[in-house]
């Protein structure tokens, strides 16, 4: 039989091995503990940051609905502004073409409505007249009547008219009309001058 010899003093000599395992065990428990406390706490951690993720993710799923949204109506706008646009230069195109212009549907309204019955036109035309640095629109009408006082009665109704001035009678000739007595006649006068 072996018998061992433990050379160490008495002093640091070891005396039970239970207190070693003791303190072992109760290490070894510790650290497990820890580590549970540990692992529970980064699960928590980690769902409270899943859930925080899955909301965010609904959040940008929303916003980027809400983006589509926008740049739709964005997207009309920038289409409004340029057809805006494009109707401005055309405005602008149909401004400088009209500028200097006589607009003729109100002159020509007011000459049907004043041209008494019994009286009616035969020609008309139409001619630049400078008169200093403005510029009219002088009209020579030629026609006939049954009587003379329709033809003053007219040129009496082109002078109170606020779109005529400068009226005056080129002729006025006895003639025949259909076996009936009539006379032709010419009267000159401008458009613009009281506009």
């Amino acid at each position: 039989m072996i018998q061992r010899i433990n050379l160490l003093p008495r002093e640091l000599r070891t005396v039970s091995k239970r207190i070693f395992y003791f303190i072992a065990s109760l290490s070894i428990i510790l650290y497990l503990s820890t580590l549970y406390v540990v692992n529970n706490t980064q699960r928590s951690n980690v769902g409270a940051l899943e859930a925080k993720r899955d909301s965010l993710r609904q959040s940008i799923a929303v916003l980027a609905k809400q983006d589509a949204k926008y740049r739709e109506v964005i997207d009309m706008i920038n289409m409004t502004e340029a057809k805006n646009k494009d109707m401005e230069v055309r405005a602008g195109l149909v401004s400088r073409i009209s500028d200097g212009n006589t607009r003729w549907s109100g002159p020509l309204y007011e000459l049907s409505n004043i041209v008494p019955a019994g009286l009616w036109f035969s020609s008309l035309s139409s001619s630049d007249i400078l008169a200093g640095d403005k510029k009219f629109k002088g009209i020579r009408v030629g026609g006939m009547a049954f009587s003379s006082t329709r033809i003053t009665d007219f040129m009496a109704a082109l002078e109170a008219s606020p779109y005529f001035e400068g009226v005056s009678l080129a002729y006025v000739q006895n003639t025949e009309y259909i076996g009936r007595e009539a006379f032709s006649f010419e009267i000159t006068f401008m458009i613009g001058g009281k506009e």
